[in-house]
């Protein structure tokens, strides 16, 4: 909310401060800042800067210095001998960073923050391998293997490693003994446990059945004899415990129960009334049975005492309303005030009352208004509840609400209204007991840390319970959240010797993250020793330790350097006081400006990205209490309240200010609690009031009286728990006046009966009457109020009416099925004599017949499939084998429709085929005949002949039609024939057609024609040789220009994956075109080799982190396997030492698995049901939609599966419906398979059908029904491969047939014909395409859209649902198919009425019939034995329904149960008799076995049994199989194997040739060559056929010469050699060697030539000047070179530029004068030392220095230059004093006890090395306090012993002596409570019976005795008690029983028994 400051007209404008100074005097980030407020006009009020509009002023800006001049610059020394001699090492310089202008040494970060980069202080160097030093490595030992036993052991790992590494290598590198890696724990023997049962208790009952206990326990066995002390009872956990409990029985117990044996009259005298019990007593169960005191049925269900009664139909009554007297006004003023009424129904002229409905009509008015003026207003205060206390023990306060509402509409209004009346209080004290005090102390303070001087020491926090009186030691958690004390303190043990010593700080961050001069820095200091006090650094004397140090990284892989950069700094954030600044930094690359991810920059002191800002100051607001109330006590500690709380501004002159202005700020509290001086000691005591008037007016009651806590003095009531420890008053008694007046309900003024004949009713009225002993009268009703009304209707009968019938019902029958919306049932319709159960004929009945058929209402059933055969077809063939095939379709089981066959996914799925034989098929073949003449006259010519079907019998060939001889193998038609040498023929040259060209590109680009020779005249073609003269050329260019060139490039590497260790850099790849540099696909540089896209780049190792597994758990079980769990733990590795470290640490890396598992002794095999997961719906909609899931079998707590009839009890579900609505009919086409490329080369097409279907059912519809989708595609082209230069054939299909439909979707047929594919294609001989592939003869055709129209069609009626029953139905099927086609379509296309697809079969009604169903007899309970028996089922059931029925409507019932008569009485004993060893199964070899048989048989019978008799009887069985060649009855069987050689050489040197090797037949072990035959496998080919090249001609192939080049005056041409194929097929390229083999010498492809020199006109191009000295006078040259005009990068020669205008090429220059450099030693201070203790060594730099006599160019270069100069040395040794020890504490070990408090113990040792045990020394050696050896450890408190503490409470129940009747134990004092108040028996009194009682004897009881305390009443047993049972009332529902023994004689106990009883009144 904004303040309204002087008028709400003000306006306001902006005011800017005076800018400050610049934040720095150079650069471009210095910048200045100025404050902008928002002020009044005209005055100098600031205000809320959002009330000034606009743009506010800048309030930071840049103040444009330029650039700060360079300050500072390194220094650096030449580089250090190698630290290591073999191997890597490092090598160091010194790197300081120096102020130009005095030189002095500054941090070697202002160098870097001036932009200098870094420079590395050390460098690796590696001079020669070091030879490997191997050691053994020892871990740890394990725990033992067992906690007893002489066979425990332990292990531990035993590896011989390279030194220095973690490589594990063969043990016999490493010298010396191995060390062992197990050895034994030597264990005493183990402890042996079994369990002990006392003797069984009295039976608890005195009739009836009971149950006795004894005690078992667990002891041990000690040299045989049980120790007897009892343990727990884990010790024990293997064995089977004795029972503790067993059923005892007595003579039967008497039994009662409740009876009604008087009834009133019925409550009407016509229609239904109801009868009341009038007396119920409790009887005596017995033969003879009485009544007996009601006590006896105590707690017995009681007979209902009202029941039902028909008096006949009442007579026709009316009715009519009847209204009260209004009542009083709702309100006493107010227009709402209103009265009301009561309107009542009765039966005219009667006065009875009946219900409200009977009445019909108008009903009067009940409510009206009273009329009643408006009330005045008045208001009430109204209070809250208290809140709970503010504290739980001592003294706090609760608080309320208080407002003021309007009285009448209990709205909240302004307090102010109520002001006229008493504010109740809003605050209350509230006191408990006492707090209990906890308080944290230190103790156990250690001794002080010095022995001269302040030092400090250490001690314990204890948590302790205080009281006023005490104070003790108690668990940490009672002072968990207390204030700790300090556990340090300070002591101050006289003055020291004042000492000094060096202390360095930690190693910073390294000055790079790589690089061998990467540096880190320490701090040196110096401090007084002991004391931690620094002092100025010249105090301290001797070596100071080393401050800079290498970080040993290796050079960088890629000189990056990065900055931070900041922008500009954000406005304020605030506008007044102060606030924050923000800027955006980022990390660049300094040389590139290109912003990188920040991780770059992680080793830079990264700039600020905030600061703060500074305004005026703002407003402070803050609330104050004001005005507070008095304290709530005159004394101690009470509370006051803040009457007043305010909101101030906060100034020098506060004021209070509008609340608005605190809004949101936190209120102080109003309550705060006050102390006055201490109150005195108070007492308290009771005070009673006077009793109260008597509860009731006559009869039995009760008075009371009031109880209060008052304080002695004051008389002040109190809290009463101040009184606690008084006893109460009791604040009831009893009080009797006299006898009470009785008043009842009578029913009087009868009517008459409702009927004149039968049974009726008739009606009384109610009136309350008085009774007394002598006489009753009639009173007021309202006597009677709450009394039970006795019914005014009771029935009345009046003689026999004449008949009348009624039709019944019988129960409805079972449902006809058990799912579908049309199951329905049944139930029979009688008719019978009203008021009677007598049946007549159905006809006497008359009016409208009840329903005797229902639907069952169920959900539609689960839809069934199964998969449907049809027949199968004719076979393939008409002779010989084929193959028939059958349609298999998934149906639904019901409908009987057809559905996809992935619903029966789940069924054994029907074969489709079968093969079937016919008779043997005729053979036919092609034959040629009638041979042509020879095409020559001489030489080698052709002749053809004509081919001709042939049928070929055993005896006889004859022609046939070549019809039957299709698809046959055809013989060729033309053969060679040769007739005689020819005379001398002439030849010539013939070329064909040129070819392609080989290239598509480049001026080499050639193309070839094929060069033959053939007879002059002729076409026949002879050996080229024959031809004479020079032959065409066969080759010639193509005159394509040149080719582009590709060429791949690559990208720059990126930075290494890792910053230590070995990782990866990366870079891009491309093909790019060499001339554009355009970046193109892969497939152009696919003859290159493209450059590495990785490479490995190499760090120093890596800080090995891993995770480990500790503090294991116990097992989860205590037997079986179960899993234990640990916790992760992150650890840092050095070599083999590891620590823990914090798991940021491990981030990232593999955790191991905090679960492992843990086997602890076999368990009692239990078995459970497991299921599966649902898997998914097995379909995405419709009812019948389902999912399944596995059903398994498992071992209990083990994961194991078992055989599922292993688990018994009710199976779990594993299929489910999805619940999903029906399915949407949805049509999709659906596409066949592409059929195959109609080409076998080059491009051709694919086919497949498409047709339109019910996408749910997959039946085709028509595709009319797919006309709104995307219709799929039905060809498509396809390539293969390029065809070859030969002939080529293909099937093609031609002459298609018409369109198999005159409308919509057909079929065609086409032939088959083979084709010649070339240019003109033309149809062939058939056998030309043969193995070719076959194009579809058949494909779809689609004419004009089809009118269609739709019919119903129904199948036949199956057979009925039931044999008998009116309800027996039967069914058929419903489709609807295109009229005229027979093709079925979806149902919803026919319209019409739907034929009925079911109807009844007319059958009468079933007669019910019962029969008993037996099952088979069980297996006798034993194969011998007395008493054997076998069992079987017997169940009485329908016989038509086979439901269960009472075995009342079977009759007699067979026998379930029968004695086995045939097995003996005596069970024999049995053996094992074993047959003689069969042959070896094998005369050798490992799989040769020899058998016997076991035979189980009697003994002295030798009667051969069942198996599991000698299992039983525990005989062993021996082997009864043994494996021959093991026991050297057979040896090893010779092996025959194919030994195979080598193939030779090609019988050929090109073309087409032979291969040859050996195979032979070879004993594998003996390698001797046998015969083939003896091995098993087909014998491998001997020859193989090898195809080489084509047998070529080589020759040179030359291109046209190019175009003189202008720079080197050359031209060149392509000569390559080539291959000429004697086939005259395409030349191939050769190497030139190949040509130069086949002697042909090799043409030149370059030679000189003359340029024109129009073509070549060259541009002057000059390089820049040289100079020939770096200081000092010199000559400056540059190279002048003549360029291509048309590309300046190519240089050409001098003569085609013009002389006359070439730029000089030489010229003076003059640089500075040259400066003389001196050169000197320098060196850093001293490192610090390496160790702390045992001699270490300290390193310094020692650096080269260039300098000059001016001192004004100082650097630092190589030590050569430094040569002959003393060098300084860089090593020293340094703390040569011995180590102190450190303490090392072991885990502490188990606590002393398992309950109470016990002690832990742990071992301390001082060692030399913390981590190995042999390096333990005395104490002395160790500085600092050790560390506690014991401590104290708490459980819960233990149970007492014999059950004592324990509280009963019961109702009723038995309590022994501890040990009864053993005798009870010394020195014992145990207590029990008996306590019945606990809700359910509140009230009831404890009554003890003491039965049995026998304790030592004594006349005071001073021994042994039993205490029963009662309140404040106790009575002392002991010794004998004669008049037993002995029974003891107490006085309350809380009884203490106190058995106290001393240490010497003991009796025999006690039996106590005790039950609630209720209190006497």
């Amino acid at each position: 909310m904004q303040a309204c400051i002087a008028s709400s007209c003000a306006e306001y404008q902006y005011v800017a401060t005076e800018w400050s100074s610049c934040s720095a005097t150079c650069g471009f980030d210095a910048f200045r800042q100025r404050d902008v407020f928002c002020q009044i006009v005209g005055t100098d009020t600031n205000v809320d800067i959002g009330l000034c509009s606009g743009t506010p002023p800048q309030t930071v800006e840049s103040c444009a210095y330029p650039d700060c001049p360079l300050l500072y610059d390194y220094f650096v020394s030449g580089w250090s001998t190698c630290s290591a001699t073999c191997g890597v090492g490092s090598q160091e310089r010194t790197v300081q960073c120096r102020n130009l202008e005095n030189f002095i040494e500054v941090s070697l970060n202002t160098c870097f923050e001036s932009g200098l980069g870094v420079i590395e202080s050390t460098q690796a160097c590696q001079i020669i391998e070091c030879p490997l030093e191997y050691f053994f490595f020892i871990g740890e030992w394990s725990d033992c293997s067992e906690t007893c036993g002489t066979a425990a052991y332990r292990e531990r790992d035993v590896f011989c490693r390279i030194v220095g590494t973690e490589t594990n290598v063969d043990s016999g590198l490493c010298s010396g003994t191995t060390p062992a890696s197990t050895e034994l724990c030597r264990y005493p023997d183990c402890p042996v446990y079994e369990y002990v049962a006392s003797e069984w208790s009295s039976c608890p009952v005195t009739c009836g059945d009971g149950t006795q206990t004894r005690i078992v326990t667990c002891q041990e066995v000690v040299s045989g004899v049980l120790s007897g002390v009892a343990v727990d009872e884990e010790f024990c956990s293997g064995l089977t415990a004795p029972s503790t409990t067993q059923t005892c029985s007595l003579s039967g117990c008497l039994v009662f129960e409740y009876r009604v044996t008087d009834w009133s009259e019925c409550s009407v005298s016509c229609g239904a009334g109801s009868r009341v019990a009038t007396l119920v007593e409790c009887y005596i169960v017995a033969t003879n049975s009485f009544p007996v005191d009601e006590s006896y049925c105590e707690g017995l269900q009681q007979p209902t005492t009202v029941e039902t009664c028909n008096r006949g139909t009442c007579p026709v009554v009316e009715y009519e309303y009847v209204t009260g007297e209004y009542g009083s006004c709702s309100e006493t003023c107010g227009a709402g005030a209103y009265r009301e009424r009561e309107l009542f129904c009765l039966i005219v002229g009667t006065g009875t009352i009946v219900d409200i409905t009977l009445c019909t009509g108008t009903q009067p008015q009940t409510v009206e208004s009273c009329g009643y003026p408006d009330c005045p207003i008045v208001y009430e205060y109204i209070t809250g509840e208290w809140s709970t206390c503010s504290v739980t023990c001592g003294d706090g306060i609760q608080t309320r609400t208080v407002t003021c509402q309007e009285v009448s509409s209990g709205v909240t209004v302004d307090n102010q209204l109520c002001s006229g009346l008493t504010t109740p209080s809003t605050v209350q004290t509230c006191s408990f007991s006492s707090c209990l005090v906890f308080e944290y102390q230190t103790i156990d303070w250690s001794e002080c840390s010095v022995t001269c001087g302040s030092g400090n020491r250490t001690g314990s926090l204890q948590c302790y319970y205080v009281s006023d009186s005490n104070i003790f030691p108690v668990v940490e958690s009672y002072c968990i959240g207390l204030p700790q004390p300090d556990t340090v303190e300070i002591c101050v043990l006289g003055e020291c010797p004042v000492e000094y010593e060096y202390v360095t700080g930690q190693y910073g961050s390294c000055s790079a993250t790589c690089g061998t001069d990467a540096y880190r820095e320490r701090e040196l200091f110096c401090q007084i020793v002991g004391t931690g006090t620094i002092v100025d650094l010249t105090l301290c004397t001797g070596t100071q330790p080393q401050r800079v140090e290498s970080c040993g990284y290796p050079d960088c892989p890629v000189p990056i350097v990065y900055e931070y950069i900041a922008g500009e700094w954000s406005t304020c954030s605030v506008s007044c006081g102060g606030g924050t600044q923000t800027r955006i930094v980022t990390c660049r690359e300094v040389v590139s400006g290109i912003a990188v991810d920040d991780g770059l920059c992680s080793e830079l002191t990264s700039l600020p990205t905030t600061q703060t800002c500074s305004l005026s100051e703002c407003l402070v607001f803050e609330y104050r209490v004001t005005d507070w109330s008095e304290c709530s006590v005159t004394c101690g500690t009470g509370t006051r309240v803040a009457t007043v709380v305010e909101c101030y501004i906060v100034a020098t002159n506060s004021f209070s200010v509008d609340e608005s202005y605190c809004e949101g700020l936190q209120q102080p509290n109003t309550v705060e609690t006050c102390n006055l001086e201490t109150c005195p000691v108070v007492e308290y005591e009771y005070v009673t009031g006077e009793y109260g008037s008597c509860s009731v007016t006559c009869g039995d009651g009760i008075q009371t009286r009031t109880v209060t806590c008052q304080e002695v003095l004051t008389g002040v009531a109190v809290d009463n728990q101040l009184c606690s420890g008084l006893t109460t008053p009791s604040t009831t008694q009893t009080c009797s006046l006299s006898s009470c007046p009785v008043f009842e309900y009578q029913v009087i003024d009868w009517t008459e009966c409702s009927v004149t004949c039968g049974s009726g009713i008739r009606t009384g009225t109610l009136q309350c009457y008085y009774l007394s002993d002598t006489l009753s009268f009639p009173v007021d009703a309202s006597y009677c109020t709450e009394l039970q009304q006795p019914s005014t209707v009771e029935a009345c009968v009046l003689g026999e009416c004449p008949t009348e019938y009624e039709y019944v019902t019988g129960q409805y029958g079972p449902c006809s099925a058990t799912c579908g919306s049309d199951a329905f049932r049944q139930r029979e319709l009688f008719c019978q004599i009203v008021g009677t159960e007598t049946f007549v004929d159905l006809t006497l009945c008359s009016g409208a017949q009840p329903q005797t058929v229902e639907s069952c209402g169920y959900s539609d059933c689960p839809i069934l499939y199964t998969y449907v055969e049809g027949e199968w077809s004719t076979c393939s063939v008409t002779c010989g084998n084929g193959v028939q095939t059958r349609a298999v379709i998934c149906q639904e089981v019901l409908t009987g429709v057809t559905v996809d066959n992935q619903l029966c996914s789940g069924l054994t799925t029907l074969s489709t085929t079968q093969t079937c034989s016919l008779s043997s098929c005729p053979v036919f073949e092609y034959q040629v005949i009638d041979w042509s003449e020879c095409s020559v006259t001489c030489g080698s010519g052709i002749r053809t002949g004509t081919l001709q079907c042939y049928y070929l019998s055993g005896t006889i060939n004859f022609p046939v039609d070549g019809s039957y001889c299709a698809g046959l193998q055809q013989p060729s038609t033309v053969e060679a024939c040769v007739l005689g040498e020819c005379p001398v023929e002439e030849y010539e040259y013939v070329t064909g057609q040129y070819g392609s060209c080989s290239a598509t590109c480049g001026s080499d680009a050639f193309r070839g024609r094929e060069l033959s020779c053939q007879i002059i005249g002729t076409q026949t073609v002879v050996d080229l040789t024959l031809c004479t003269g020079t032959p065409p050329q066969t080759m010639e260019l193509c005159g394509y220009p040149d080719c582009p060139v590709y060429e791949y490039v690559a990208g720059e590497w990126s930075a290494c994956s890792v910053t230590c260790g070995n990782g990866i850099q990366t870079r891009t790849v491309t093909c790019q075109e060499a001339l554009s540099m355009a970046v193109v696909d892969d497939g152009f540089c696919s003859g290159l080799t493209p450059p590495s896209e990785t490479q490995t780049c190499t760090f120093s190792s890596c800080l090995v982190f891993e995770y480990q597994v500790i503090d294991w758990s116990e097992c989860s079980v205590t037997c079986g396997s179960g899993i234990r769990t640990g916790t992760l733990q992150c650890y840092y590795i050095v070599s083999t030492s590891s620590f823990p470290v914090d798991a940021s640490y491990c981030t990232g890396l593999q955790q191991p698995s905090t679960v492992e598992a843990c086997v602890l002794g076999e368990c009692p095999t239990e078995y459970e049901y497991v299921t599966g997961q649902y898997g998914s719906c097995s379909a995405t909609c419709g009812t019948d939609a389902y999912r399944e899931r596995e059903l398994f079998c498992q071992i209990i707590g083990t994961g194991t599966f078992v055989d599922l009839t292993l688990c018994t009890g009710t199976r779990p579900e594993i299929v489910e419906l999805c619940g999903y609505p029906d399915c949407p009919t949805v049509y999709e086409y659906v596409a066949s398979e592409w059929s195959t490329c109609s080409t076998t080369c080059d491009v051709g097409t694919q086919t497949r059908i498409v047709t339109c279907q019910d996408a749910l059912s997959g039946i085709i519809v028509d595709d009319v029904f797919c006309s709104a989708l995307t219709t799929i595609s039905t060809t498509q082209t396809c390539s293969i491969s390029v065809c070859p230069n030969e002939l080529q054939f293909e099937f093609r299909v031609t002459d298609w047939s018409e369109c198999s439909v005159t409308c919509g979707a057909g079929t065609r047929t086409g032939t088959l014909t083979c084709y010649l594919v070339s240019t003109t294609s033309f149809p062939v001989d058939t056998s030309y395409c043969e193995g070719l592939e076959q194009p579809s003869t058949l494909e779809t055709c689609v004419l004009e859209d089809c009118l269609l129209e739709y019919e119903y069609v129904t199948g036949e009626y199956g057979p009925c649902s039931e044999t008998c029953g009116i309800d027996a139905f039967r069914q058929r099927e419903l489709f609807c198919q295109i009229v005229g086609t027979g093709t079925f379509v979806d149902i919803t296309l026919c319209t019409g009425t739907q034929p009925q697809t079911v109807e009844s079969c007319g059958y009468p009604d079933c007669p019910i019939l019962y029969e008993y169903i037996t099952g088979a007899w069980s297996a006798c309970s034993a194969s011998c034995g007395p008493n054997v028996q076998r069992t079987r089922s017997v169940e009485c059931v329908e016989t038509q329904t086979g439901n269960p029925a009472d075995f009342s409507n079977c009759g007699p019932m067979p026998a379930s149960i029968e004695t086995c008569s045939d097995v003996p009485i005596t069970c024999p004993e049995y053996f094992y008799f074993y047959t003689g060893w069969s042959s070896c199964s094998e005369t050798c070899g490992p799989n040769s076995v020899r058998t016997r048989d076991a035979i189980c048989v009697a003994i002295g019978t030798q009667i051969e049994v069942d198996e599991v008799e000698c299992i039983a009887q525990g005989e062993v069985k021996q082997i009864t199989e043994e494996n021959c060649y093991i026991t050297g009855l057979v040896s090893s069987c010779p092996v025959y194997a194919f030994s195979v050689g080598e193939f030779g050489e090609c019988s050929v040197t090109c073309g087409s040739g032979l291969r040859v090797r050996t195979v032979e037949c070879v004993d594998q072990s003996t390698e001797v060559v046998v015969n083939i035959d003896l091995c098993p496998e087909t014998i491998p080919d001997t020859t193989e056929r090898c195809e080489l090249e084509l047998c070529l001609t080589y020759d040179y192939f030359l291109t046209g010469w190019s175009e003189c080049d202008c720079s080197t005056m050359l031209r060149s041409r392509n000569v390559f050699c080539v291959g000429i194929p004697e086939d005259g097929s395409l030349v191939v390229n050769a190497v030139d060697s190949v040509c130069n083999d086949a002697g042909v010498d090799k043409p030149a492809d370059e030679e000189s030539c003359t340029p024109d020199p129009v073509v070549c006109q060259g541009n002057w191009v000059a390089e820049d000047w040289m100079c020939s000295v770096t200081c000092g006078s010199g000559t400056q040259t540059r190279v002048v070179s003549c360029t291509d005009s048309s590309d300046s990068s190519r240089i050409i020669d001098d003569v085609y530029c013009n002389p006359d205008t070439k730029p000089d090429t030489l010229q003076i220059c003059n640089l500075d004068a040259c400066i003389v450099y001196q050169y000197r030693y320098d060196n850093t201070v001293w490192s610090e030392c390496s160790v702390s203790c045992e001699g270490g060594t300290q390193f310094r730099s020692v650096f080269c220095t260039q300098y000059t006599d001016a001192n004004d160019d100082i650097s630092y270069v190589d030590e050569t230059f430094c040569a002959g100069i003393e060098r300084p040395t860089d090593l020293r040794v340094c703390n040569d004093l011995p180590c102190p020890g450190t303490y090392y504490a072991t885990e502490w070990g188990l606590c002393s006890v398992t309950c109470g408090c016990g002690v832990q113990t742990r071992t301390v040792e001082c060692r030399m090395t913390k981590d190995d045990p042999l390096s333990t020394v005395e104490d002395s050696f160790c500085i600092g306090t050790k560390p506690v050896t014991e401590q104290e450890c708490r459980y819960e408190a233990c149970p007492e012993p014999y059950d004592c503490g324990t509280t009963y409470t019961e109702e009723s129940g038995i309590i022994y002596s501890p040990e009864y009747p053993l005798g009870y134990p010394n020195d014992l004092h145990c207590t029990v409570t008996i306590d019945l108040d606990n809700g359910v028996n509140t009230g009831s009194l404890v009554q003890l019976t003491i039965t049995n009682f026998d304790l030592e004897e004594e006349l005071d009881c001073k021994f042994d005795n039993l205490e029963i305390k009662d309140g404040d009443n106790v009575e002392t047993l002991c010794g004998r008690l004669d008049n037993l049972p002995y029974v003891i009332t107490a006085t309350s529902s809380k009884v203490e029983l106190h058995l106290n023994t001393d240490a010497t004689i003991t009796g025999g106990g006690y039996i106590i028994t005790y039950v609630a009883v209720q209190a006497t009144p």
